[in-house]
Protein backbone atom coordinates (compact mmCIF):
# COMPACT_ATOMS: atom_id res chain seq x y z
CA UNK A 1 0.00 0.00 0.00
CA UNK A 2 1.21 3.25 -1.14
CA UNK A 3 1.72 5.75 1.71
CA UNK A 4 -1.04 8.94 1.84
CA UNK A 5 1.50 11.38 0.95
CA UNK A 6 2.40 9.47 -2.15
CA UNK A 7 -1.38 9.10 -4.08
CA UNK A 8 -1.45 11.89 -6.81
CA UNK A 9 -3.89 14.33 -5.24
CA UNK A 10 -1.60 14.26 -2.05
CA UNK A 11 1.57 14.81 -3.61
CA UNK A 12 0.50 17.64 -5.97
CA UNK A 13 -0.51 19.99 -2.38
CA UNK A 14 2.38 18.37 -0.65
CA UNK A 15 4.43 21.51 -1.14
CA UNK A 16 1.49 23.33 0.17
CA UNK A 17 0.64 21.11 3.41
CA UNK A 18 4.32 21.46 4.41
CA UNK A 19 4.19 24.66 6.01
CA UNK A 20 7.14 25.99 7.65
CA UNK A 21 7.07 25.38 11.29
CA UNK A 22 7.41 29.22 12.16
CA UNK A 23 4.58 30.29 9.86
CA UNK A 24 2.31 27.48 11.40
CA UNK A 25 3.04 28.39 14.63
CA UNK A 26 2.09 31.74 14.20
CA UNK A 27 -1.12 30.72 12.38
CA UNK A 28 -1.75 28.41 15.81
CA UNK A 29 -0.69 31.41 17.96
CA UNK A 30 -3.22 33.67 16.37
CA UNK A 31 -5.75 31.57 16.92
CA UNK A 32 -5.52 30.73 19.98
CA UNK A 33 -4.79 34.56 20.53
CA UNK A 34 -8.30 35.48 18.71
CA UNK A 35 -9.99 32.96 21.15
CA UNK A 36 -8.36 34.29 24.17
CA UNK A 37 -9.64 38.17 23.06
CA UNK A 38 -12.77 36.90 22.62
CA UNK A 39 -13.13 35.28 25.97
CA UNK A 40 -14.39 38.99 27.99
CA UNK A 41 -17.27 39.22 25.51
CA UNK A 42 -20.63 38.46 27.90
CA UNK A 43 -18.50 37.99 31.24
CA UNK A 44 -19.48 42.01 32.51
CA UNK A 45 -21.81 41.99 35.86
CA UNK A 46 -24.83 42.05 33.78
CA UNK A 47 -24.76 39.18 31.63
CA UNK A 48 -22.92 36.38 34.27
CA UNK A 49 -25.23 34.81 36.97
CA UNK A 50 -25.42 36.85 40.43
CA UNK A 51 -27.52 36.03 43.14
CA UNK A 52 -30.60 38.09 43.05
CA UNK A 53 -30.47 39.60 46.50
CA UNK A 54 -26.49 40.22 45.32
CA UNK A 55 -27.77 42.20 42.82
CA UNK A 56 -29.64 44.33 44.69
CA UNK A 57 -27.07 45.16 46.67
CA UNK A 58 -25.15 45.75 44.30
CA UNK A 59 -27.31 47.93 42.32
CA UNK A 60 -28.76 50.10 45.15
CA UNK A 61 -24.87 51.08 46.02
CA UNK A 62 -24.38 51.57 42.43
CA UNK A 63 -26.92 54.28 42.51
CA UNK A 64 -25.99 55.99 45.57
CA UNK A 65 -22.25 56.66 44.34
CA UNK A 66 -24.55 59.04 41.67
CA UNK A 67 -25.28 61.18 44.65
CA UNK A 68 -22.77 60.37 47.75
CA UNK A 69 -19.17 60.13 48.13
CA UNK A 70 -18.06 56.43 48.89
CA UNK A 71 -17.12 57.48 52.21
CA UNK A 72 -20.52 58.88 52.91
CA UNK A 73 -22.35 55.85 52.05
CA UNK A 74 -23.03 53.72 55.30
CA UNK A 75 -24.86 50.16 56.09
CA UNK A 76 -28.00 51.78 56.47
CA UNK A 77 -28.27 53.55 53.26
CA UNK A 78 -27.22 50.45 51.20
CA UNK A 79 -30.07 48.50 53.45
CA UNK A 80 -32.47 51.00 52.64
CA UNK A 81 -32.16 51.43 49.05
CA UNK A 82 -32.21 48.07 48.38
CA UNK A 83 -34.60 46.39 50.51
CA UNK A 84 -32.85 43.44 51.71
CA UNK A 85 -32.33 42.85 55.41
CA UNK A 86 -29.11 42.95 57.33
CA UNK A 87 -28.54 39.61 58.05
CA UNK A 88 -28.75 39.06 54.03
CA UNK A 89 -26.29 41.34 53.63
CA UNK A 90 -23.55 39.86 55.64
CA UNK A 91 -24.61 36.46 54.00
CA UNK A 92 -22.99 37.88 50.27
CA UNK A 93 -20.54 40.52 51.45
CA UNK A 94 -18.39 40.90 54.70
CA UNK A 95 -19.36 43.94 55.69
CA UNK A 96 -21.15 47.30 54.00
CA UNK A 97 -17.67 48.53 53.22
CA UNK A 98 -17.05 45.20 50.95
CA UNK A 99 -20.54 45.95 48.81
CA UNK A 100 -19.20 49.76 48.25
CA UNK A 101 -15.32 48.35 47.52
CA UNK A 102 -17.16 45.78 45.12
CA UNK A 103 -19.30 48.68 43.33
CA UNK A 104 -16.36 50.86 43.35
CA UNK A 105 -14.01 47.66 41.55
CA UNK A 106 -16.99 46.63 39.37
CA UNK A 107 -17.10 50.12 37.90
CA UNK A 108 -13.43 50.39 37.15
CA UNK A 109 -13.48 46.56 35.43
CA UNK A 110 -16.61 47.01 33.03
CA UNK A 111 -15.33 50.38 31.92
CA UNK A 112 -11.62 49.15 31.29
CA UNK A 113 -12.83 46.08 29.41
CA UNK A 114 -14.94 48.36 27.23
CA UNK A 115 -12.61 50.19 25.85
CA UNK A 116 -10.20 47.11 25.28
CA UNK A 117 -13.31 45.47 23.74
CA UNK A 118 -13.23 48.47 21.29
CA UNK A 119 -9.64 47.90 20.77
CA UNK A 120 -9.99 44.18 20.08
CA UNK A 121 -13.07 45.11 17.32
CA UNK A 122 -10.01 47.45 16.04
CA UNK A 123 -7.41 44.68 15.61
CA UNK A 124 -10.31 42.16 14.60
CA UNK A 125 -11.23 44.73 11.66
CA UNK A 126 -8.15 46.78 10.21
CA UNK A 127 -6.56 45.81 7.04
CA UNK A 128 -3.07 47.21 7.31
CA UNK A 129 -0.80 49.04 9.38
CA UNK A 130 -2.17 52.79 8.61
CA UNK A 131 -6.12 51.62 9.73
CA UNK A 132 -4.59 50.10 12.55
CA UNK A 133 -2.91 53.09 14.07
CA UNK A 134 -5.64 55.28 12.87
CA UNK A 135 -8.19 53.45 14.09
CA UNK A 136 -6.52 53.12 17.71
CA UNK A 137 -5.28 56.42 17.84
CA UNK A 138 -9.04 58.03 17.18
CA UNK A 139 -9.61 55.36 19.96
CA UNK A 140 -7.35 56.92 22.22
CA UNK A 141 -8.26 60.16 21.51
CA UNK A 142 -12.30 59.71 22.38
CA UNK A 143 -11.00 57.92 25.75
CA UNK A 144 -9.26 60.88 26.64
CA UNK A 145 -11.55 63.68 25.79
CA UNK A 146 -12.48 66.32 28.53
CA UNK A 147 -16.34 64.69 28.54
CA UNK A 148 -14.58 61.51 30.18
CA UNK A 149 -12.59 63.94 32.80
CA UNK A 150 -15.14 62.72 35.61
CA UNK A 151 -14.29 58.94 34.76
CA UNK A 152 -10.32 59.67 35.14
CA UNK A 153 -10.90 61.35 38.36
CA UNK A 154 -12.82 58.67 39.81
CA UNK A 155 -10.43 56.07 38.73
CA UNK A 156 -8.24 58.17 40.63
CA UNK A 157 -10.30 58.25 43.93
CA UNK A 158 -10.51 54.67 43.49
CA UNK A 159 -6.52 54.48 43.91
CA UNK A 160 -6.54 56.62 46.70
CA UNK A 161 -9.77 54.72 48.73
CA UNK A 162 -7.93 51.43 47.89
CA UNK A 163 -4.51 52.89 49.00
CA UNK A 164 -5.32 52.22 52.89
CA UNK A 165 -7.76 49.31 52.74
CA UNK A 166 -5.83 46.13 52.00
CA UNK A 167 -8.37 43.92 51.30
CA UNK A 168 -9.70 46.33 48.27
CA UNK A 169 -6.00 46.93 47.44
CA UNK A 170 -5.32 43.28 46.99
CA UNK A 171 -8.73 42.85 45.03
CA UNK A 172 -7.69 45.89 42.78
CA UNK A 173 -4.37 44.51 42.09
CA UNK A 174 -6.05 41.31 40.48
CA UNK A 175 -8.37 43.19 38.62
CA UNK A 176 -5.83 45.46 37.20
CA UNK A 177 -3.33 42.23 36.36
CA UNK A 178 -6.45 41.35 34.19
CA UNK A 179 -6.91 44.78 32.69
CA UNK A 180 -3.59 44.38 31.95
CA UNK A 181 -2.76 41.32 30.37
CA UNK A 182 -5.95 41.48 28.02
CA UNK A 183 -4.78 44.79 27.25
CA UNK A 184 -0.99 43.39 26.02
CA UNK A 185 -3.11 40.56 24.34
CA UNK A 186 -4.28 42.96 21.77
CA UNK A 187 -0.70 44.21 21.26
CA UNK A 188 0.78 40.75 20.74
CA UNK A 189 -1.66 39.86 18.07
CA UNK A 190 -0.90 43.29 16.40
CA UNK A 191 2.65 42.71 16.51
CA UNK A 192 1.87 39.06 14.95
CA UNK A 193 0.94 40.91 12.05
CA UNK A 194 3.94 42.72 11.89
CA UNK A 195 1.95 46.31 12.46
CA UNK A 196 3.88 47.64 15.52
CA UNK A 197 7.13 46.60 17.08
CA UNK A 198 7.78 43.40 17.79
CA UNK A 199 10.98 44.35 19.76
CA UNK A 200 8.59 45.92 22.71
CA UNK A 201 7.10 44.64 25.69
CA UNK A 202 3.01 43.80 25.14
CA UNK A 203 2.43 44.19 28.83
CA UNK A 204 4.89 47.70 28.91
CA UNK A 205 2.76 49.06 25.76
CA UNK A 206 -0.38 48.06 27.95
CA UNK A 207 0.91 49.95 31.05
CA UNK A 208 1.96 52.74 29.01
CA UNK A 209 -0.83 53.27 27.10
CA UNK A 210 -3.04 53.41 30.14
CA UNK A 211 -0.51 55.72 32.16
CA UNK A 212 -1.63 58.11 29.06
CA UNK A 213 -4.71 58.09 29.69
CA UNK A 214 -4.71 58.34 33.34
CA UNK A 215 -1.86 60.97 33.47
CA UNK A 216 -4.36 63.27 31.57
CA UNK A 217 -6.48 63.97 34.95
CA UNK A 218 -3.47 66.37 35.84
CA UNK A 219 -5.05 68.66 33.35
CA UNK A 220 -8.63 67.73 34.02
CA UNK A 221 -7.82 69.52 37.49
CA UNK A 222 -5.54 72.21 36.41
CA UNK A 223 -6.87 76.14 36.47
CA UNK A 224 -5.75 76.11 32.63
CA UNK A 225 -6.46 73.35 30.20
CA UNK A 226 -4.49 72.61 27.76
CA UNK A 227 -5.98 72.79 23.98
CA UNK A 228 -7.85 69.38 23.28
CA UNK A 229 -6.32 69.71 19.52
CA UNK A 230 -2.33 70.08 21.01
CA UNK A 231 -2.99 67.52 23.35
CA UNK A 232 -4.41 65.11 20.53
CA UNK A 233 -1.72 65.97 18.33
CA UNK A 234 0.81 65.02 21.06
CA UNK A 235 -0.79 61.90 21.80
CA UNK A 236 -1.38 60.81 17.85
CA UNK A 237 2.55 61.80 17.46
CA UNK A 238 3.28 59.14 20.17
CA UNK A 239 1.58 56.35 19.12
CA UNK A 240 2.83 56.29 15.69
CA UNK A 241 6.35 56.56 16.66
CA UNK A 242 6.22 54.25 19.89
CA UNK A 243 4.30 51.79 17.34
CA UNK A 244 6.31 51.88 14.56
CA UNK A 245 7.03 48.45 13.19
CA UNK A 246 10.64 49.22 12.70
CA UNK A 247 12.60 49.99 16.26
CA UNK A 248 13.24 53.50 16.56
CA UNK A 249 16.67 54.85 16.79
CA UNK A 250 17.49 56.42 19.84
CA UNK A 251 19.25 59.73 19.12
CA UNK A 252 22.58 60.47 21.28
CA UNK A 253 23.69 64.18 22.32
Amino acid sequence: MMPFYAHPSISMAWPFIRLNNLVLCQLVGSALLINKLQQYDGKKRGKITVHPTRKLLLDATDALFEKHHPDMITGQMILRASGVSHGSLYHHFEDASDVVETVMLDRFFDRAMKDIHNIKSVVFNAKDRPSYIEAVSAITVEVQSTKNSAKRIERVNLLAYAASRPRMLTKLAEKQQAVSADFADTMVYAQQRGWINQNLSPLSLSVFFQALTLGRVLDDISSKHTAPDDWNQIVIMCIDKILAAEPVTTVRP
